[in-house]
Formats: C-alpha cells, structure tokens, sequence
C-alpha cells in the first residue's frame, strides 16, 4: 500500500508541474514594454459576468478551456476569474481531467471598467494589466493581458465566446483588432472544444489553484491532513499485521487524548518504573516505615513520662496551710490555702 501510495504521490506531482507549465506557454515573451490596447467603452462588467469558452488563446495546448468570471462577495470593484481546462496528454476521451486555476480581477479606475489588474497565486511577477477591448456580451470577447518583467514584458490574448464555437465573422473581426493594437494574431493558437465533458460532469482528477491555496492557513490544513492520512495508514498496516499473527484488532480500544492536563499541569501523580517493586525499594519502604512507627512510639513514651514525672513532682511539694483555733482548743484544723505546682488537667 505504502509503494502505491508514493507512486500516486509522485504521478500527481508531474501532473501538477505539467499542468504550471502550461500556465508559462499561455504567454509570448517579448522586449520593451507592453503595447498600448485601448479598453472597450462603456463597458459593463455586469454583462461581462458569467462563462466563456476559449476559442482561440496565445501559445497553449490546453484543450477545453472555461474562463468563469464572477463577483467577489467581499470587496467591491473585485471580481474573480477562473481557468478550468483539460490538459491535452490526458483527454484521449471524454473524461474530466480537471485543471483550475483562479485569479482576482480587479477594477482599479471606475471611469474605466474595461480596464483591470490580475493576479495569479503562482505568479512570480505579480499583478498583470487586463483589458477587455471588445466584446457584445451575448456571443464574443476579447481579452488581453499583459505583465512588464525584467527587459521586457509577456503578453497573451484571447479570445472569447459564449458557445463551444464561434462564428468566423467574428473571430476574423477580433483577430483585426488585434494586429491594429501590433499584437501579432499568428500566435494564437486554436482551442479544441470538441468532445469535452460538461462542468458538472464526474470522473477523472482535478487540480484547483486559487489565491487561499498557498494562504498560511490551507498548508497547515495539508500538513494536518497528511499527518491524520499517514497515522491512519500506519493503524491500518499495524491492524493488518495484527490479523495475519491470529490477533483480533477489533479488540483494540481508542483511548481518548483530547481534554488531556499539559505537562506539569498540578494535581496527583503515580509512577510506576522498573524499580517501583524491586527488593531494594521494598526494603527501603518497610525500613522508612519502621522509623516512622518508632519515632511515633518513642514521642508517645516521652510525652507520658513528662506528665507522670509532673503529676509525680505536685504529689512531693508541700503543703502550705494555717492552724485555726476551736472552742475547742486542743482541736485543730489545718485548712489547704495553695497546692503549689497541682496538674491542672486532673480532675
């Protein structure tokens, strides 16, 4: 299990490096700095919400690629766009080999929608401008972006439709468009849209990229997930040896480790070690013992002595006392006045 497990990983891990590739060859580069694409007027990125098909791109071999641009619920003038596509090498049939990757647009002058910023989590970059500079929000668009980078610049335009296919006419007028504005349209390629699976349609593995996928708090998820996958495939492979010696692991029990005192917490402790019932420590116990019961019994002797010896010292002190004379004088009555040194405490 262990062997497959690493084999997926390692499958997995050279899809997703293929898939980022991809993401470069979305793009020419060239020196100087970006030409000047002129943004739509009176443009509505109300309209401009929703799916569209890619039907022509810069330099990609994607296949079956979705631009889906919604508002962000947060933030005004911030919108998101994402890239839903099937790489080439894994659609021999119709099945749903995912890739997704999603960026943040957003509108940085109000007086000009048209005009937008964008920023992909993997890009070393930054933020990219983007510019719509054509479309009738029902059938067709244009899009362009472009990144300024050391000695020059990267560039991708592409090209829109509501539909798996568009028109001629109106790529014809896109493509136009274009060349006026000195980007070359001879370096688009063209994206196939035939025989792709529908959106919501199941199978196949998926890859989603969006800004929070490198945030702080998904790769401490990650880590944790991985850490609860690894320790359950290690129970499962301790329980499987278990059964294989004639043991019952369903006679395992869960012991429970949440609400636990921290270390060093205050209360009670016992501790049991190798040495807890040794002959020494037994020895050391009944001596210690010993010495308690014959301290004990050597103070209760003390303390009777010292009040028999008192009792014993007020019976030996005399008396002090006065002689009273009678009617009757040979008579005499001698009379306590002081007992100098009584116990008190006798009744």
């Amino acid at each position: 299990m262990a062997k497959i497990s690493c084999i997926v990983t390692v499958a997995l891990t050279v899809v997703a490096l293929a898939c980022l590739a991809s993401v470069v060859q979305g793009h020419t580069y060239k020196t100087g700095d970006c030409p000047t694409v002129e943004p739509m007027s009176g443009f509505s990125m109300k309209q401009f919400l929703g799916v569209w098909y890619v039907i022509q791109k810069t330099g990609t071999a994607s296949t079956c690629v979705i631009y889906n641009i919604t508002k962000s619920p947060d933030t005004p003038d911030e919108y998101f766009i994402e890239q839903i596509s099937q790489k080439a090498p894994l659609s021999i049939a119709p099945i749903k080999h995912e890739y997704s990757y999603t960026g943040k647009l957003t509108v940085t002058d109000r007086d000009v929608p048209a005009r937008m910023t964008v920023r992909f989590p993997l890009s070393v970059a930054g933020s990219a401008k983007f510019v719509v500079f054509m479309t009738d929000y029902d059938t067709y668009a244009g899009v362009f972006s472009c990144q300024k980078i050391p000695f020059g610049h990267r560039q991708s335009a592409t090209l829109l439709s509501r539909t798996r296919d568009l028109d001629k006419i109106f790529v014809d007028k896109i493509r136009a468009r274009l060349s006026s504005y000195a980007v070359d349209p001879f370096a688009l390629s063209i994206v196939n849209q035939t025989g792709c699976p529908e959106p919501d349609e199941a199978g196949g593995w998926s890859i989603h990229i969006d800004p929070d996928t490198f945030s702080t708090r998904t790769i401490k998820n990650a880590f944790r997930k991985a850490g609860k996958a690894i320790s359950d495939g290690v129970g499962t492979a301790i329980r499987a040896r278990l059964s294989s010696y004639s043991v019952d692991p369903f006679d395992l029990s869960i012991v429970n480790q949440t609400g636990c005192p921290k270390e060093g917490e205050a209360g009670w402790n016992i501790h049991i070690d190798p040495d807890t019932f040794s002959t020494r420590n037994i020895a050391n116990a009944f001596r210690k013992a010993g010495e308690a019961i014959g301290d004990g019994f050597e103070a209760a002797v003390n303390a009777g002595k010292k009040i028999y010896n008192k009792y014993r010292e007020g019976d030996s002190e005399e008396v002090e006392g006065y002689v009273e004379e009678t009617t009757n004088r040979s008579e005499r009555l001698v009379k306590t006045e002081k007992v100098v040194g009584a116990v008190e405490w006798l009744p």
